[in-house]
C-alpha cells in the first residue's frame, strides 16, 4: 500500500469517526476530528459554515459555564449536531469528488451546466412534447430527427444523473421539487426511474434525509409500477444510514411506512439476501448443474464448438440412454427455473464479462431502463433491432435492464457472423417459451428483483466500483458488517407481523446472537405456539446458552409435532444428558444407536453420556470408533484423550493431550477449567493435573 492509499484510507477513517460521534451526540469531540482532518486534507476547507457551528457550540459551553440556565439548551445543542452533520457530509463528497475517479468524473461533466428547477422541469416536459410531435413528421425525417432528439435529451438526463449523484444535501425545497417532478405524468417514465437511481445512490453514499423523503414519496404517490418499486428498494436500502436521534422528527413517519409495507419489506429483504449469495448460487450452477446438463444434453465441447455426441453402439448396449439423459436434463433445467423463482440471479455469471462495453462508461446507463432509441445502440443495425427473435428474448426474457443492453450489443457481433442459412432461421422466430410467464414478469416482486439485479451488477461489476464508500451487497465477515440485515433496524421494532418476527429471529441466530434471538423467539412462540421454526431455533439457541433442562423442553414439544426428525431428537438427548437427566437421555441415546448405528454423531453423544455418568470404561470403544472416523474433531480428541487417561490407557492420552496443545496452542489449562464439571466427577486432584501436565509437556528422551 502506497502512501496516497495510507492517508485515504485514513481520512476516510476520520469521517467515519465524525459521524459516529455525532449520532452520538458527542460534539465537542466531532469538532477537533474534523480540525484534525482538514490540517490533513486541504482540500477539506474549514469555510463560514463550519466556524459559525464551532463558535455556535464554544458559546453555548461559556454560557454554561458562567451558570446561565436555558431551558433551549437541549434543543439548541442538537440543531448544532445536525448542522455539522451537515457540514460534514458535504465534506464528505468534496473529498470523495477530489480523491475518487467515479465522483470527480461525475462532478467534471456536470459541472459545466447550470441546474435550475424552472430549467430541469421545462426540458424534461418539452421532451415529452417533442416526441409527441414526430408523429407529425414523415417517416425519413422522422428516423433523424428522433435520433437527435434522443441522444441530445439522453445527454441532458446523463448529465443531470450525475448532478444528483454527486449532490450536497437537499433542502425541503428541493426535494419537494423532485418529488412532484418525477410525479408529474409530463416526465417520461425512463427520466423519472433514471433519476429516481441517482437518487438512491446519493443517498446510499451518504445519508440524505430529503432524499429519502423524496424516495418515500414517489413510492407512496405514483401510478407507474416501475417507478414505484424502483423508489421502493432506493428507500429501503438507505435505512440502515437513518439516525433517529439526528432526525426524531421522522421517526413516526418511518415506523408507520414500514409498518403499513411490512409484507413488501419482508419480501424485499429476500430479495436483497438472494443478491448476495449470487456468486454462491452461480458456483453451484458453473460447477454442479451445468456440467451435469452438458453431460445428458448429448452433445460434447470439441475445438470445433459444440457436437453431437454420437455412439453407434449404444442403441445396442444401453437402448433406454438417450431416455435417461434427456430425463437428467430436464431435471438439471428444472432447478436452475427453481432457483430463478427463488430469486437467484441465474444469468450474472453469463453477462458479468458482457459489462465491458465502452456502453458501460456512462454512469447513468447502469441503471437506463431499456428501449429502442437509446443512442448507445445507434450504431447496430435496423434488421438486429428488428429482428423477432432478439425483441422477443428482450420483451419477454427475464433479464435486468442493464443486461438487456448486453445482450442487443452481444448479439449485434454474433449475429453478423451467422451463416445465411442460420440468420433466415433465427429472423423467423417469431416468439419463444418465455421462462418467466408473463403473469410473473408483470409484478411488483418481480419489477423489484430485476432492478435490485441492476444495483447488484453497478456496484459489483463497474470498473470503478471499488471506490464507492459503500455496497448495499456486501457482507464481511459475520456479525461484524450486517447492514444489509435491514429489517434489524429499529424502525421495525413495533411491527407486530409473524414472518418478519421470524425473519429477523433466524438472522440473530445464524449469525450466533443467541441471547438476542432467544428473546424475540420466546416472543415469537408465545404468540404463535404452532410455528415449529420458531420453537425449534429457541431450543437450539437455549442449548447454545447452555440453558439444557429448557432447551430439553422445547425439544419434547417438538417431537409431539415431529416425532420421527433426527435432529431434534438427537439435540433433545444432547440437552437431558447435559441437565443432568440420565435415564431419559440414555432411553433415547440407545434408540438413536439402534436406528442409526453407523451416524457418528449418535456414537459422539454416547461416548459423552456414558463419559459424564463417571462410565469410561463403556466411553472407550465409542471413542475408539470415533477417533478411526475421518470426522473426529478436536472436542472428540479432547474428551477420548479424558476417558483414556480416566481408564489407564496413558499413552494414548497423553499423545493426544500434546496432539491438542499444539493443534489449538492452547494451554492444558484453559481445557481443564473449561471441563472441571467432567474433571470433578472422576475427583480429579490438583495435584493429578499438575503431574499430567508435567507428562504432556515433557520431551521426548534423547536415546
Amino acid at each position: 500500500m502506497d502512501t496516497t492509499e495510507r492517508s485515504e484510507m485514513l481520512e476516510k477513517d476520520y469521517f467515519n469517526t465524525v459521524f459516529c460521534l455525532l449520532k452520538d451526540k458527542r460534539m465537542g469531540e466531532a469538532i477537533r476530528a474534523l480540525r484534525e482532518l482538514m490540517e490533513k486534507n486541504h482540500a477539506i476547507v474549514a469555510d463560514d459554515t463550519f466556524h459559525t457551528i464551532a463558535a455556535d457550540h464554544d458559546r453555548m459551553l461559556d454560557y454554561m459555564e458562567q451558570g446561565y440556565d436555558d431551558p433551549q439548551r437541549e434543543e439548541i445543542y442538537q440543531r448544532l449536531v445536525r448542522r455539522l452533520w451537515f457540514f460534514t457530509r458535504s465534506a464528505l463528497m468534496t473529498w470523495l469528488c477530489t480523491n475518487k475517479s467515479i465522483f470527480r468524473e461525475a462532478r467534471q461533466k456536470s459541472g459545466q451546466q447550470q441546474f435550475t428547477p424552472d430549467d430541469i422541469e421545462r426540458t424534461l416536459h418539452n421532451f415529452v412534447s417533442d416526441v409527441a410531435m414526430l408523429s407529425l413528421e414523415t417517416d425519413e425525417a422522422k428516423l433523424q430527427k428522433e435520433a437527435d432528439l434522443y441522444a441530445r435529451h439522453l445527454n441532458y438526463v446523463s448529465t443531470l444523473f450525475n448532478h444528483i449523484f454527486v449532490s450536497n444535501t437537499w433542502s425541503k425545497a428541493t426535494g419537494a421539487f423532485y418529488t412532484r417532478l418525477l410525479l408529474s405524468p409530463m416526465t417520461d417514465s425512463i427520466d423519472a426511474r433514471m433519476l429516481v437511481s441517482a437518487i438512491t445512490l446519493n443517498c446510499l453514499i451518504q445519508f440524505d434525509m430529503e432524499k429519502l423523503r423524496t424516495l418515500i414519496d414517489i413510492h407512496q404517490q405514483t401510478a407507474d409500477p416501475e417507478l414505484r418499486e424502483r423508489a421502493l428498494v432506493g428507500w429501503f436500502l438507505s435505512l440502515p444510514h437513518f439516525q433517529p436521534s439526528l432526525f426524531p422528527e421522522f421517526t413516526p413517519t418511518l415506523r408507520d411506512v414500514c409498518t403499513r409495507h411490512a409484507a413488501e419489506l419482508l419480501e424485499l429483504q429476500q430479495q436483497v439476501i438472494a443478491c448476495i449469495n449470487t456468486d454462491r448460487d452461480n458456483e453451484t450452477l458453473q460447477n454442479d448443474i451445468m456440467p451435469n446438463l452438458m453431460k445428458n444434453s448429448g452433445f460434447k465441447l470439441t475445438q470445433r464448438g459444440i457436437e453431437e455426441n454420437e455412439d453407434p453402439m449404444e442403441d445396442i448396449l444401453d437402448p433406454d440412454a438417450a431416455d435417461k439423459r434427456m430425463e437428467e436434463a430436464e431435471k438439471n433445467i428444472n432447478k436452475i427455473l427453481d432457483m430463478q423463482k427463488q430469486g437467484a440471479d441465474i444469468y450474472f455469471g453469463s453477462f458479468k464479462l458482457m459489462k465491458r462495453f465502452s456502453f458501460f462508461y456512462t454512469l447513468s446507463n447502469w441503471f437506463t431502463p431499456f428501449f429502442m432509441q437509446h443512442p448507445g445502440l445507434s450504431h447496430l443495425t435496423k434488421d438486429l433491432l428488428s429482428n423477432k427473435f432478439v425483441l422477443s428474448i428482450i420483451n419477454k426474457g427475464p433479464f435486468c435492464e442493464s443486461d438487456k443492453y448486453s445482450f442487443a450489443l452481444g448479439a449485434s457481433s454474433v449475429i453478423s457472423h451467422l451463416p445465411q442459412d442460420v440468420l433466415k432461421m433465427v429472423e423467423n422466430i417469431e416468439d419463444i417459451d418465455p421462462a418467466m410467464k408473463p403473469d410473473l414478469i408483470n409484478t411488483p416482486i418481480f419489477r423489484r428483483q430485476v432492478y435490485l439485479q441492476d444495483l447488484y451488477r453497478f456496484f459489483k461489476l463497474h470498473p470503478l466500483h471499488n471506490e464507492l464508500p459503500f455496497d448495499p451487497f456486501h457482507v464481511g465477515s459475520l456479525p461484524a458488517n450486517d447492514n444489509y440485515f435491514i429489517l434489524d433496524n429499529d424502525l421495525f421494532a413495533d411491527i407486530d407481523d409473524e414472518h418478519i418476527l421470524l425473519m429477523r429471529a433466524r438472522y440473530h441466530h445464524k449469525v450466533r446472537r443467541y441471547g438476542v434471538a432467544t428473546k424475540e423467539l420466546y416472543d415469537l412462540v408465545e404468540k404463535y405456539p404452532d410455528n415449529v421454526q420458531a420453537r425449534a431455533m429457541l431450543a437450539h439457541s437455549l442449548l447454545e446458552l447452555g440453558s439444557y433442562a429448557q432447551a430439553a423442553d422445547h425439544y419434547e414439544q417438538l417431537l409431539v409435532v415431529r416425532p420421527d426428525n433426527f435432529k431434534y431428537k438427537l439435540n433433545y438427548a444432547h440437552a437431558l444428558t447435559e441437565s443432568g437427566q440420565y435415564e431419559d437421555a440414555m432411553e433415547t441415546i440407545f434408540r438413536l444407536s439402534y436406528e442409526y448405528p453407523d451416524d457418528i454423531r449418535v456414537t459422539r453423544l454416547l461416548a459423552w453420556a456414558h463419559l459424564i455418568q463417571r462410565h469410561a470404561k463403556k466411553a472407550e470403544p465409542c471413542y475408539d470408533k470415533l477417533l478411526a472416523s475421518a470426522e473426529a474433531n478436536y472436542s472428540d480428541k479432547l474428551n477420548a484423550a479424558y476417558c483414556y487417561w480416566f481408564t489407564g490407557r496413558m499413552k494414548q492420552a497423553v499423545g493426544l493431550f500434546r496432539e491438542y496443545v499444539k493443534k489449538k496452542d492452547t494451554p492444558l489449562d484453559v481445557a481443564f477449567v473449561s471441563d472441571e464439571e467432567l474433571l470433578g466427577v472422576y475427583e480429579v486432584s490438583e495435584f493429578d493435573k499438575q503431574l499430567l501436565k508435567e507428562l504432556v509437556e515433557r520431551q521426548p528422551r534423547d536415546l
